[in-house]
């Protein structure tokens, strides 16, 4: 029913403007499977795919198999209870290394297997081909259908290829190298590992290269990725910025970088070709663990087309951090709703927790804790768009998503992502504003 669910929201960004990773975009296209095949999305995948690859060890399944073969879960090294899975099929998939292993075969030899053409050969070549290169707001992001695109991440060896997966107990990345013909499945019964399990298949498959007597033949090779240079014409840094990190803002004048989701403010020193890098004397330890990736980065403002972003070099690459948002002044209709609020519907896997309309720094934000995604707190800044709909600010995932209030049963509700959330009956601190 993720079609009929759907029938009252809209896309969030318009076409060909940013790379934004969706969930619900898997399960809309096994949705068009279904339509197309007239069969449930796991049984053709099984007919189609797993039955004549030897994948006998691998299911699409809502639940987890019971079986005593499927590795134990765990979070933060402790045993997780697992719990449903709501995005077939973008998650939800058991398998094993070994039928991993027969699926990368199947790419990297044209989709033939035992004389039987599974796949296409052009559609493959598609998959990883880059589908984005004309997206100034990707930057250094490449993408094919349904995979990451990088060079350079391995040397020497070409076109990298990869797809990770994760949820909260297990950690997944598959990666090929088809200009040499080799590739990696490496699969880990923890949640949060994707750096760990990223890192031992590219050490992997270093290895391997080196062993390589030589390389496959020419007409193997893809084409290489002529990505399109990016200006880096400066804007005005001063100002607030939409960022997964929360809200930023970019103080010019003492030449400071406020992360104020955590309240931390760090000293940012300016670097050739206008960059600016953090100061080595902030002390990463004391910091909330989301904010301390910015330590690793150093950060740039552009204009890209008609907006203007922070840029972030991760050391991988440029990404669009953040959005400016441009000033302007918050309806009354949103001001009276400040406070807090209690999710009415709440969902004992994944609950939302200390839900909050707020200001900060002039800004309507919404906060929350989710403690099965993080322990930390979750800001994200909102602009209203009328008297019951506001959008969540930025580029990238989930942003643009909407909030909105909706009368039930006479009583006006907040409803995001599912939840419906009533004003909690006792404020009498009334709504928090950060300074």
């Amino acid at each position: 029913d993720v079609v009929t669910r759907l029938k009252d929201e809209y896309a969030a960004f318009p076409p060909n403007l940013v790379f934004s990773y969706s969930n619900v975009g898997y399960s809309l296209l096994g949705h068009l499977v279904q339509e197309v095949s007239g069969k449930p999305f796991e049984r053709y995948v099984t007919e189609q795919l797993f039955r004549p690859l030897g994948m006998t060890d691998t299911r699409f399944a809502a639940m987890p198999s019971p079986r005593e073969s499927l590795a134990v879960g765990h979070k933060a090294g402790q045993v997780m209870t697992l719990l449903p899975i709501r995005d077939l099929p973008s998650q939800g998939l058991e398998t094993t290394a070994t039928d991993l292993g027969r699926f990368i075969s199947l790419l990297l030899c044209g989709g033939a297997r035992d004389g039987r053409q599974l796949l296409a050969p052009d559609l493959i070549e598609t998959m990883m081909e880059p589908q984005n290169d004309d997206i100034a707001l990707d930057l250094d992001v490449t993408n094919g259908l349904g995979w990451f695109l990088e060079d350079g991440t391995i040397p020497g060896a070409g076109r990298v290829v990869r797809h990770g997966g994760a949820t909260l107990a297990y950690t997944a990345d598959l990666v090929m190298l088809p200009e040499e013909g080799l590739g990696i499945a490496v699969l880990a019964n923890a949640g949060g590992a994707r750096s760990v399990v990223a890192q031992l298949a590219q050490a992997v498959l270093s290895q391997s290269l080196k062993m390589m007597p030589e390389p496959l033949p020419p007409d193997l090779l893809l084409a290489a990725d002529d990505k399109h240079p990016q200006a880096k014409a400066m804007i005005d840094s001063a100002g607030r910025y939409a960022t997964d990190f929360g809200l930023l803002s970019i103080r010019t004048e003492d030449t400071k970088l406020c992360a104020c989701m955590t309240g931390e403010t760090l000293d940012l020193i300016a670097s050739p070709q206008g960059w600016l890098d953090v100061s080595t004397t902030v002390e990463v330890g004391a910091m909330a663990p989301a904010s301390r990736p910015l330590t690793q980065m150093r950060f740039q403002t552009r204009r890209i087309g008609d907006r203007d972003v922070v840029i972030a070099d991760t050391g991988d690459g440029e990404v669009v951090l953040g959005e400016k948002i441009p000033p302007e002044p918050v309806p009354d209709t949103w001001l009276a709703r400040l406070g807090r609020y209690r999710v009415v519907n709440q969902d004992p896997g994944f609950p939302v927790q200390d839900l909050e309309l707020k200001l900060n720094q002039g800004q309507v934000c919404m906060s929350y804790r989710m403690p099965m995604l993080s322990s930390d707190r979750i800001q994200v800044p909102l602009r209203a768009i009328s008297d019951d709909q506001a959008i969540l600010l930025g580029l990238g995932r989930t942003r643009g998503d909407t909030v909105r209030f909706e009368e039930h049963d006479g009583q006006a509700l907040l409803r995001y992502s599912g939840y419906l959330a009533e004003p909690e009956a006792d404020q009498t601190e009334g709504p928090t504003a950060a300074p």
